[in-house]
């Protein structure tokens, strides 16, 4: 297994004569689209915990049950997420980025025509899945990393703001369509009021093919990337895999299952999508923000502390119930969520190069995935188990630690300060 890639050994970078500045003010577009339709590839993700208690109690459910198609869904998409991303590598994102934002969104409203029989359930969340695909991280970041070099953290961080917009905004939409609808129509509502915002924009500002595709500079970068077995031989990349998956395990089941985990302790369903809400706004600001940083400075020490902010968001909630302790707990946890795929996809194009990059990072996220995808069934069965979530909370400091420390060990890119 070999500890260094080739675009980490030789240095060598895309070249390009533009300045950050130059190169944002021609791409921005770009990436305010990305955001948009990195948004909908969230739609599911973080909608479900708001509607979680009123399925169960139409159906008699217990909370795995609920939770369960949201596993299906997930671990059906990271199934497919390599390949995906070497379809995005080949043919570019735009093809299928459009249409699947018109896709994803009619998936999740035929969660609507759920009957109470739990195969039905499963079935329509699988199908969801598979919808999603077109919509796939991958999709985005790859585009991302292909066309940006100079501002590309920053350009990250933009487009995977798209994550915490959703976090943001539709939690606080499915509360207030459950208020006013049956849970069934408020889901296909909550589908089309975001249909009618995202697909305009993703139609409209989300460019083809890059126009440099297959040119000299292109040549040049692609022989300074690392190969795709090359890549998934590595230790690096290794190291890379098993911060992910812990980071998926954690801090996204925590996301996921955070809205349930507030009402258990004491909070109204509006309050706790008020709290989750913070999460989301706070991770806007953590994207930009660890954007800018790692285009700056040390992107490794930029990448281990931010992993370590949900290990006291959990020890906030071991520590008492109180609004400022859930305040807290939700600042911290958006910190994180703000930040942590953005390192992993800067740090991927950086030590591996933007040739295979889709494919790379699309390993990372099937193991997000494949990890987010179990985590909220083991955190909803923790709580039926012992009717608490403390042993989740002690799970997520064990296992940031250990992300963090993956992070940290790695060698230093190129540019790294």
């Amino acid at each position: 297994m070999s500890e260094v890639p080739l675009s980490v050994e030789t240095g060598l970078e895309p070249a390009t004569s533009d300045s950050a500045i130059a190169e944002w003010r021609r791409n921005y577009r770009f990436s305010i689209a990305s955001a948009f339709g990195y948004a909908t590839a969230c739609l599911a993700l973080y909608s479900t915990g708001a509607y979680v208690g009123p399925i169960a109690k139409a159906f008699g459910w217990s909370r795995v049950q609920v939770t369960s198609g949201l596993t299906i869904a997930i671990l059906s998409s990271a199934i497919f997420a390599i390949p995906m991303g070497m379809l995005v590598d080949r043919y570019g994102a735009r093809r299928f980025a459009v249409p699947g934002v018109l896709v994803i969104a009619t998936a999740f409203a035929l969660l609507g025509t759920a009957s109470g029989n739990v195969a039905q359930w499963y079935f329509l969340w699988a199908l969801l899945g598979v919808a999603s695909l077109p919509v796939h991280p991958t999709v985005w970041t790859t585009a991302i990393a292909s066309r940006f070099d100079r501002s590309r953290g920053l350009a990250l961080a933009v487009t995977l703001c798209g994550a915490s917009l959703g976090t943001a905004l539709f939690p606080l939409l499915a509360a207030l369509l459950t208020r006013v609808l049956p849970w069934n129509a408020a889901i296909a509502v909550h589908a089309a009021i975001w249909a009618i915002i995202a697909f305009p924009i993703v139609y409209l500002f989300l460019p083809g093919a890059d126009p440099d595709h297959g040119s000299n500079r292109a040549r040049e970068v692609n022989r300074s990337s690392t190969t795709l077995l090359a890549g998934f031989r590595s230790s690096i990349y290794l190291r890379l895999i098993v911060a992910t998956i812990f980071l998926g395990a954690s801090v996204m089941a925590f996301a996921i299952s955070f809205v349930p985990i507030l009402i258990d302790r004491g909070a109204g369903t509006m309050e706790a999508a008020g709290y989750a809400s913070i999460v989301g706004g706070v991770a806007v600001i953590a994207r930009l923000t660890s954007g800018l940083l790692v285009d700056r400075f040390n992107p490794l020490l930029v990448g281990a502390v931010t992993l370590l902010f949900p290990v006291v968001s959990a020890l906030l909630l071991l520590s008492g119930n109180s609004t400022i302790t859930s305040i807290l707990a939700a600042l911290f946890l958006g910190m994180t969520l703000g930040a942590e795929i953005d390192v992993l996809a800067y740090l991927t194009a950086k030590y591996f190069g933007t040739r295979d990059f889709g494919a790379l990072f699309g390993g990372q996220v099937a193991a997000v995935g494949l990890t987010s995808g179990l985590g909220p069934l083991i955190v909803a069965g923790i709580f039926d188990r012992t009717g608490s979530y403390t042993l989740f909370f002690y799970f997520v400091v064990v296992a940031m630690l250990i992300s963090s420390l993956c992070i940290g060990s790695l060698p230093r890119t190129p540019h790294s300060k």
